[in-house]
C-alpha cells in the first residue's frame, strides 16, 4: 500500500477585522415589536443614545429630569 504525498501550505497567522458584504433584496422587520413606556409622566433630562445605535441590555437610555 502506497500513500500519495500531499502538498502542505503554511502561512503566518494575522489578526484583522473580518468584513463580508452581501447584496440582496428584502425587507428587515423586527422579530418582536417593543414600545417603551414610562410608569409615570416625567421630564427627560438627557438622552444617552442615538437613532440606529446598538445598545446593550441594561444600558441607560435616558435620564429623568
Amino acid at each position: 500500500m502506497t500513500r500519495e504525498k500531499l502538498p502542505v501550505r503554511v502561512a503566518e497567522s494575522q489578526v484583522q477585522d473580518l468584513i463580508k458584504v452581501t447584496s440582496t433584496s428584502g425587507k428587515v422587520e423586527p422579530k418582536n415589536i417593543f414600545e417603551a413606556h414610562a410608569p409615570e409622566a416625567t421630564v427627560v433630562k438627557d438622552v444617552y443614545v442615538h437613532v440606529g445605535q446598538q445598545v446593550r441590555q441594561g444600558q441607560l437610555l435616558v435620564a429623568p429630569g
